[in-house]
C-alpha cells in the first residue's frame, strides 16, 4: 500500500485495503491499512471467521458444534467409549463411520456454503447441493 501511495496525505475514495500484523506489543493484534487515504467518512461492512472456543474451555458451557452441528459430537463420543469399553470391531467401525459422515457434511456445509457468497472470484468454490 505504501509503494503504491507513498503520500499519506493524497486523499481520495479507499481502493484497496490489506492486513497487517501481528503488532510487537500485542501479537494477536492485526490491523488495516487502505490506500488511498479516505477523504470522508465511509460505512464499512466487516465479515470474519474465526477458531470457536474449545467445549473443554468456554464459559457458558456450550460451544459451536454443541449449537449448530451436535451429531460431531455425538458419534465422535460414542466412538471413544466404545474403544474405552472394548465394544465389538464392527460397533466402533459403525460409530467411526458416522463420525466421518457427519464430519463430512460439517466440511461441505462450511466450504461450499460459506464460500460460495464470497466476493472474490478466485476462491475455490464447491458447487452447494
Amino acid at each position: 500500500m505504501r509503494e503504491a501511495y507513498p503520500n499519506p496525505s493524497a486523499y481520495g475514495l479507499p481502493k484497496f485495503y490489506s492486513i497487517f500484523g501481528p503488532n510487537i506489543s500485542d501479537l494477536n493484534e492485526l490491523s488495516f491499512i487502505i490506500a488511498p487515504t479516505p477523504d470522508s467518512d465511509y460505512a464499512v461492512e466487516l465479515h470474519y471467521f474465526y477458531y470457536p472456543v474449545s467445549i473443554t474451555e468456554s464459559a457458558t458451557g456450550t460451544s459451536f458444534l454443541g449449537d449448530n452441528f451436535d451429531p460431531i459430537l455425538l458419534y465422535g463420543a460414542l466412538r471413544e467409549a466404545a474403544i474405552f469399553m472394548k465394544a465389538e470391531q464392527d460397533m466402533v467401525g459403525y460409530y467411526e463411520s458416522k463420525y466421518t459422515e457427519a464430519l463430512g457434511q460439517l466440511k461441505r456445509l462450511s466450504d461450499g456454503l460459506e464460500k460460495q457468497d464470497a466476493y472474490r472470484s478466485g476462491t475455490y468454490r464447491v458447487p452447494v447441493s
